[in-house]
């Protein structure tokens, strides 16, 4: 397929008039294609996302999955497009996908990103496991506790920046919107564990929010360096 062609059919089926149940089929393929890692469909909306938009492209044609005229893998091919917005923290998109999904309820767990919060189990055992870190981070003063903390939500900022941009392929106003929205779920994530330790030892709440913090960075990174090219911490478990 040339760079004509799929231009051609990709504004066929954002802007054409499908009625007939081949034209229907139609553009739930070429959505499914887009969506499927590693199609040419999917590596050319992921090489130009400025020009060609595809989860615009899945929010108009949304209503093609649904089950009737002889086709009844709505829920399946739901849930492959779920998977695939995911990824793309979209869940803005993702929100109207569930609406036509079965067992809403159990869905509601992927919009904090739990794969954060199970890579935050990694990061307290390389933080606490360490002795002198820890202990290092226990005995700092307001000021360098200050540091610290600046230093880790820089870097996590970062992190989730270039995890973000890699996932979307590209800078825009898209990657800084939802760099800053996975960012503020990461720090919801470092946060629970400090505020409980905290309240059971008030006296070291500085010490269990750098340690907090510090295992987000190393739970982030593992991600980052240790995960498949491509990983996104918004896949779904």
């Amino acid at each position: 397929m040339t760079r004509k062609d799929f231009n051609e059919n990709h504004r066929e089926a954002l802007c054409g008039v499908v009625t007939t149940p081949e034209g229907k089929e139609t553009v739930r393929n070429w959505i499914l294609d887009a969506v499927t890692e590693g199609h040419f469909n999917c590596l050319m909306y992921r090489a130009e996302p400025g020009r060609y938009d595809i989860e615009d492209l899945i929010l108009k044609r949304l209503e093609l999955f649904r089950n009737e005229g002889g086709y009844d893998q709505a829920q399946h091919h739901l849930k492959m497009i779920r998977r695939f917005l995911l990824k793309r923290y979209a869940f803005g998109v993702v929100r109207k996908v569930d609406e036509r999904l079965k067992g809403r309820l159990w869905l509601w767990k992927d919009y904090v990103v739990p794969r954060i919060g199970l890579a935050m189990v990694l990061g307290f055992g390389a933080v606490l496991g360490a002795g002198p870190v820890s202990d290092w981070l226990g005995n700092r003063g307001m000021l360098y506790g200050a540091v610290v903390l600046s230093a880790c939500l820089v870097l996590v900022l970062c992190v989730v920046y270039l995890n973000v941009r890699g996932i979307l392929g590209g800078p825009s106003r898209r990657v800084r919107r939802r760099t800053w929205g996975v960012f503020g779920i990461s720090v919801g994530w470092a946060s629970g564990p400090a505020l409980v330790a905290s309240v059971v030892q008030p006296t070291l709440f500085v010490k269990w929010l750098l340690v907090s913090f510090a295992a987000l960075l190393f739970a982030l990174l593992s991600q980052f360096f240790f995960g498949q090219a491509g990983t996104s911490m918004g896949e779904p478990l």
